[in-house]
């Protein structure tokens, strides 16, 4: 047996890919990160099923309808889950997308929690920096605390706000409740 077959070596994480997707974000301020479900997903744009893995758990979009998001917005690695999907970091991985370094987290750009209270079933799936993206943690905890549950439906589509958009540019928050001016950061 030659031993090289077995020799695997995974592939690395494009950092500079994620960077430059996420500074091409601020061009619009329409960027869905939640949607009620898939009919509501196809008003953002085609997607199809992963094979082997069923519709309710998670699918990847194809193509944007909204022209600025299809301009702007890489399609690469635009998975979205359902937020109580426990296999997303393998599903990540067996898609061929690169596993994020010790510098990124695999993120539910909405909240996972808030999503499920508020009744969507889909939420993007982006490479986050990592102190970023723990930082939003208590955001997102004290958020859920004012989420109006089943909210889906009368909001089907969420768009990014500000702590989704700092866990995106990797803008580190202030601890809940102290100022910014004490520099208390996480």
């Amino acid at each position: 047996m030659d031993k090289d077959q077995f020799d695997y070596e995974e592939p690395t994480f494009d950092e500079a890919y994620y960077n430059k997707k996420r500074a091409a974000l601020v061009v619009d301020d329409r960027l869905p990160v939640a949607v009620l479900n898939l009919q509501t997903l196809e008003l953002i744009g085609d997607w199809e099923e992963i094979p082997g893995l069923s519709k309710d758990d998670a699918v990847v979009l194809t193509r944007f309808k909204d022209p600025v998001l299809e301009k702007y917005v890489s399609l690469k690695g635009h998975i979205w889950v359902n937020p109580e999907f426990v296999g997303y970091r393998d599903l990540w991985k067996s898609l061929g997308f690169e596993s994020p370094n010790t510098e990124f987290h695999l993120d539910h750009v909405h909240a996972k929690e808030c999503a499920s209270a508020q009744g969507y079933d889909y939420v993007m799936l982006l490479p986050c920096p990592r102190s970023p993206n723990m930082s939003a943690g208590p955001t997102e905890k004290k958020l859920k605390q004012n989420v109006i549950k089943g909210d889906a439906v009368n909001h089907p589509i969420k768009y990014a706000e500000g702590v989704h958009w700092a866990k995106m540019w990797g803008i580190l928050q202030p601890k809940v409740g102290k100022p910014v001016s004490e520099g208390k950061w996480p």
